[in-house]
């Protein structure tokens, strides 16, 4: 297909997510309940794909029930983009920036957690642009605990670098512990755009 048909099925399809019929599973968030397909999910999370084929007796009974719950602290709001994307291999991201990016870090959450790669990038790239003194440690840590963050990883710790001074100061960053705070110090206290290289 060319790039302006996909465009045209994606939107065809994200138009009418409420009216897609013969679901087989469905994704729960609190108080959202929204129908999907197991075949859509598992070909776009090999993490779905792996849980649909487990012979788990737990498991089974989750499917055989029709329900299944992404994860404990994901927003109706977030289920709602997490599912989108996976139909449609699109996602409007802005207004999940919000509250400082809580939205979209729970969308990144989801995404890591299920492996859908091309969200991870999509989440991560706005949560960069967005990078501020207040949220730079806090985001390291976000990117640190989530698998395929690593351009995350390195925009954070060198932001932080850059204004170590300030960084140091907020709540993120006293926050931090064990592996990751020294981490993060050892990036500071060897950067040379770090003020922080010089006195330490």
């Amino acid at each position: 297909l060319e790039s302006g048909e996909k465009i045209l099925i994606s939107n065809v399809i994200s138009d009418n997510l409420d009216l897609l019929w013969k679901s087989d599973i469905t994704l729960a968030a609190e108080d959202e309940r929204i129908p999907c397909h197991q075949c859509i999910l598992a070909a776009r999370s090999p993490v779905f794909c792996e849980m649909f084929q487990s012979t788990g007796t737990t498991m089974k009974m989750f499917i055989q029930a029709g329900k299944l719950y992404v994860t404990k602290h994901v927003y109706p709001s977030v289920l709602k983009a997490f599912v989108y994307y996976l139909y449609t291999d699109h996602c409007n991201v802005e207004f999940l920036l919000e509250d400082d990016g809580d939205h979209l870090i729970s969308l990144l959450r989801a995404a890591s957690k299920y492996q859908v790669m091309g969200l991870i990038a999509l989440c991560s790239q706005h949560l960069v642009t967005t990078l501020s003194v207040e949220n730079a440690a806090f985001r390291r840590a976000v990117a640190h605990a989530c698998q395929g963050t690593e351009k995350l990883q390195a925009a954070t710790l060198h932001f932080i670098a850059v204004h170590s001074a300030e960084v140091t100061e907020t709540e993120g960053f006293q926050q931090l512990d064990g592996e990751l705070y020294h981490l993060v110090v050892a990036k500071m206290t060897t950067s040379p755009y770090s003020l922080l290289s010089d006195n330490m």
